[in-house]
């Protein structure tokens, strides 16, 4: 395995958020299905496109939750990316390791992105998980 190499560089998507187009002051999520997080994994890996934006930004957060129902779900991660430049991509890692609450029970997560402010905007996002040999 090559060491500089990002995860999202390496594995397959495991969830995403169609394109599609956002109202202002609208969101879009990975869907009323929750991410189940795959044994010893050790990193999320987000992948944000943004298209013509209208003038506002994405925010991204990421949501965890006991079971693919959502129930007691709460934020694990709050404005992951905030993104207000039209055709743009970013990848983002998060450490599962150091912030899902595995001691109660936490096992899935959901990706959102809330359009904020500007008349709307067009955006799509890649969900993946990658194996513990990275390290931070």
């Amino acid at each position: 395995m090559i060491a500089n190499r990002k995860p999202s560089a390496i594995y397959p998507v495991a969830g995403a958020i169609a394109p599609q187009s956002v109202a202002a002051a609208g969101n879009a999520t990975t869907g009323a299905t929750w991410l189940a997080i795959p044994p010893s994994t050790k990193w999320l890996l987000v992948r944000l496109l943004c298209g013509a934006l209208g003038g506002g930004s994405e925010q991204v957060d990421i949501l965890q939750a006991k079971d693919t129902a959502g129930t007691g779900s709460k934020v694990l991660i709050t404005n992951l990316r905030t993104a207000a430049v039209n055709n743009t991509q970013f990848d983002d890692e998060i450490n599962l390791d150091s912030l899902l609450d595995i001691n109660n029970g936490f096992a899935f997560i959901q990706v959102k992105i809330t359009n904020t402010g500007g008349t709307g905007a067009l955006v799509a996002a890649h969900v993946a998980f990658g194996p513990n040999e990275f390290m931070s």
